[in-house]
């Protein structure tokens, strides 16, 4: 997938699990949702990475499969404020 990503002059967005990294290999901006998991402790390794996370009071859990069943963490994201953080 990198090579690819490298090959685009703009990429508005991209769907990745190693975003993090092929974000900072690229020299790309980023912006990072975080669920379940924990920006603290597995944080974009760029410096034109921005992060959203809500910290509800349930995460992080870790979990692939919401334990309580409401999956709030990424739900909650409102698109609005995704679509903001990709603003230049």
């Amino acid at each position: 997938m990198l090579e690819h990503v490298a090959r685009v002059d703009l990429v508005e967005v991209a769907l990745l699990n190693r975003s993090h990294a092929e974000a900072a290999a690229l020299d790309r901006p980023l912006v990072a949702l975080f669920g379940s998991a924990s920006p603290k402790h597995t944080p974009p390794r760029s410096p034109r990475a921005r992060t959203l996370w809500l910290g509800i009071e349930c995460s992080p859990c870790y979990a692939r499969v919401c334990p309580l069943g409401h999956t709030r963490c990424l739900e909650d994201l409102d698109p609005a404020r995704v679509l903001h953080a990709l603003e230049p």
